[in-house]
């Protein structure tokens, strides 16, 4: 049985299998994904998300900052050369529309999927803790209505906004206590309009209303750094100083934990610092100092 036991641990370390607990899914890279063009790789990948039909968008720290690949993994187009300073968070909103939130120049840009600037948030290069303004923002959410949710990372409070890119109100204050915050890094909000924050140094996942107030926390999902929320409401959490991803059921039981530290498939150094989930349950996952993206396919239900 020991035998057997080392056997399958070498097996997926080899084959980059990601295991969970009993009952929970299981998923491999595909160290294959994605195909480069001559002349670009990923760099230093700050975050990933995916759209509604399967484009994958990564943001790395050289340009051109945004890198898109279609679902089959063939390079489809990059954009966003000079507008960012140190990139951050990249999301999708539900119109299509790229958001690129830069946490160097202190702003969050709207963009259309080719790279059009739409609409930008805060003031290009300037910090501070105004209504409409940021210092080192890391992360953007989306609400059922198009509301906007602002990760102010140095501010340590969340800026709302309306679609139309309108200040609504803020919350938030450095602190430990409910309802504040040390580094708000990655944040995501529910179907219901509940609005998930990566409370980082405090090493807590902090949940409240759309209108800020403290609903509960999840104090058992490391150091988180990243948070997406797939469609069925399963909670993805990127534990970047445990090495791993964490997978949570919407009442906030822990489904699973994926990866260890390493340069291996499956493994993390520092990382993920985000990470997004597409509809089809595929992960994927950023790394800074291993510079890549890795794509960890859902295999199915790891058995007793």
């Amino acid at each position: 049985m020991i035998q057997r036991l080392l056997l399958f641990v070498f097996l997926s370390a080899v084959l980059g299998v990601a295991q969970s607990v009993p009952g929970g899914p299981s998923y491999q890279v595909d160290a294959e994904w994605p195909s480069f063009p001559a002349g670009i790789n990923f760099g230093p990948a700050a975050s990933v998300d995916t759209d509604r039909i399967g484009n994958t968008y990564i943001f790395r720290r050289v340009e051109p900052p945004v890198l898109v690949f279609d679902k089959n993994g063939a390079f489809s187009r990059a954009f966003g050369s000079d507008l960012f300073t140190n990139p951050h968070g990249i999301r999708i909103d539900p119109d299509g529309n790229v958001w690129g939130v830069d946490d160097g120049s202190h702003v969050a840009i709207k963009m259309s999927p080719s790279g059009r600037v739409l609409m930008v948030l805060g003031r290009q290069g300037f910090k501070a803790k105004a209504n409409n303004r940021f210092d080192g923002p890391s992360d953007i959410g989306f609400g059922p209505g198009g509301e906007l949710y602002v990760a102010d990372g140095n501010n340590a409070r969340i800026v709302k906004f309306s679609k139309q890119g309108r200040f609504v109100k803020t919350w938030g204050q450095p602190g430990s206590g409910e309802g504040e915050f040390n580094l708000p890094h990655g944040i995501a909000v529910d179907k219901q309009g509940l609005v998930y924050v990566c409370d980082r140094e405090n090493q807590r996942v902090q949940i409240f209303d759309a209108e800020g107030n403290f609903l509960r926390q999840w104090k058992d999902a490391g150091t988180p750094f990243g948070i997406d929320i797939a469609e069925d409401q399963s909670v993805y959490i990127g534990d970047a100083r445990g090495h791993r991803f964490l997978k949570f059921s919407p009442d906030g039981a822990l489904v699973g934990s994926y990866g260890e530290e390493g340069e291996m498939p499956g493994q993390f150094g520092l990382g993920p610092h985000h990470l997004a989930v597409a509809s089809d349950g595929t992960v994927y996952t950023t790394e800074i100092p291993n510079l890549r993206v890795q794509k960890f396919v859902l295999k199915g239900v790891v058995s007793d």
